[in-house]
């Protein structure tokens, strides 16, 4: 006679199937996640800038203040302490093949002086890039850019939160599966949603290499000649200035 028990879940697909609805939010948090320098290929991103957007500056200093979502929704109203966990979640949300690929950078259309939020370096902490996926000369450039005074409104923020704030069209890729790891202390094993960051090949990031190279050769320049001033000034009569 045949077994009709439930045959046991041995891949981390069937079990995340098994456990978990889709549109589901398991864990708010990354276990665990690597770096890599290496990507698949990635199609090239569509721009969807919306004028409209929904952002911190809409909530100014009343975060409590409730909102109405612009399409049909339950529940059908937000604060700026939803706007905040949203970003978090937003990324964990699940699919039908429990994983998630997922394409970044900053706002090109955005206003240079736009603030950010200092909840915002948690989030950055989490999902954010690694100076390890950047190529050699685009990580020279960075090494560069940390040299400079940093951006004002940002100064206590990341260096490498700075530079990709600095220049927008900065990509990274961050990609997200279940696996199933030995636990720490018990004799069982835990299911775990493991995270990596991978940079996007197609980019073609010569332009901030070349702006900051220009950059750094006038400070140079700059440099030299303020040292040169400082010596003829140090100079007391013709003579030694003939010397």
């Amino acid at each position: 006679m045949p077994s009709t028990s439930t045959p046991p879940l041995k891949t981390p697909f069937n079990i995340a199937a098994a456990s978990f609805p889709p549109l589901a939010f398991p864990f708010s948090q990354p276990k665990y996640r690597s770096s890599s320098s290496t990507s698949q290929e990635a199609p090239t991103p569509k721009e969807n800038h919306n004028p409209n957007r929904i952002g911190n500056s809409k909530w100014k200093a009343q975060p409590w203040i409730i909102r109405n979502f612009s399409v049909q929704f339950e529940p059908q109203f937000y604060n700026y302490y939803d706007y905040m966990e949203a970003w978090d979640r937003i990324l964990l949300i699940q699919n039908n093949i429990y994983r998630h690929t997922w394409f970044f950078r900053f706002d090109m259309y955005r206003k240079k002086d736009m603030t950010i939020s200092r909840w915002f370096i948690h989030w950055w902490n989490s999902y954010g890039p690694e100076a390890s996926i950047l190529p050699p000369d685009l990580l020279q450039a960075y090494e560069t850019f940390k040299k400079e005074p940093g951006i004002p409104h940002l100064k206590d923020f990341p260096h490498l939160l700075q530079f990709f704030y600095r220049f927008p069209d900065l990509p990274w890729i961050i990609r997200w599966e279940y696996k199933i790891e030995k636990h720490p202390q018990y004799p069982f094993p835990m299911l775990t949603r493991k995270f990596s960051l991978k940079w996007w090949h197609k980019f073609n990031f010569d332009h901030i290499c070349q702006q900051l190279q220009k950059k750094s050769s006038n400070s140079h320049f700059l440099w030299e000649k303020s040292q040169v001033q400082c010596q003829l000034a140090s100079v007391s009569d013709r003579k030694q200035l003939k010397k």
